[in-house]
């Protein structure tokens, strides 16, 4: 298992939210991660579906605003970690995915996922959807959830 990456931005620097990003590119992954840090996000990185899932067993709820995932990974799917998560015990996730079919997509929005993306898709979607997710996490714990 690879180590994930965390990159924080300057303490002083308001944060517009915690993403943990799964995929199993390299490039790709390092691309998302400039991206979302250069919009303002907190983004702790991870290579598989195996350590996606670790990171989210092992830290608490509220250690993430936003899971961020590619579907197709090695190891456990971005999808199979999002329906072998309990929906209580785990942040709102964005699926993205270069192969996906109605089934793929029909069984992500059905398991409960905020937003679903089809490769290519544009860098300056990401920003407005995570914002969304990030909202629905924080409205969350405030109630409780």
């Amino acid at each position: 298992m690879s180590a994930a990456r965390d990159e924080r931005p300057n303490p002083r620097e308001r944060s517009r939210g915690r993403v943990l990003l799964a995929e199993d590119d390299e490039d790709f992954r390092d691309l998302l991660t400039d991206v979302l840090m250069a919009e303002g996000y907190r983004v702790t990185a991870v290579a598989s579906g195996v350590e996606l899932f670790y990171m989210l067993t092992v830290h608490p709820r509220d250690s993430y605003d936003v899971v961020l995932s590619d579907v197709r990974m090695r190891g456990f799917s971005g999808l199979e970690v999002l329906v072998a998560t309990p929906p209580h015990e785990r942040p709102p996730f964005v699926l993205f995915s270069g192969f996906a079919d109605a089934a793929t997509s029909s069984a992500a929005l059905g398991a409960g996922v905020s937003a679903f993306l089809s490769k290519p898709f544009e860098l300056s979607e990401l920003a407005p959807l995570l914002d969304v997710a990030v909202a629905e996490s924080r409205r969350g714990r405030q109630l409780g959830r």
